[in-house]
């Protein structure tokens, strides 16, 4: 990173080269974990208290990949 930043080509890879790679690398990653979210999502109702309520909390800066796994009847915004 430091050589490349030296020999003035970390600014082009960091603002050409890296966002293209994250945005492929993101769509390839979530197509190839589906099978393991919808396994892992699959027992949130078993979580849940006698209320039946289940609250989530997800942080991170992505582009909420992991919404579409949540079981409908779970209350809440998902944005």
């Amino acid at each position: 990173m430091y050589l490349l930043d030296f020999l003035g080509l970390w600014n082009w890879i960091g603002k050409q080269w890296f966002p293209y790679f994250l945005a492929r690398f993101t769509v390839m990653y979530n197509e190839q974990m589906v099978s393991k979210k919808q396994e892992l999502f699959s027992n949130l109702q078993e979580f849940t208290g006698p209320s039946r309520k289940l609250s989530r909390l997800e942080l991170g800066c992505g582009m909420g990949a992991n919404f579409k796994f949540y079981l409908p009847w779970m209350p809440g915004d998902l944005c």
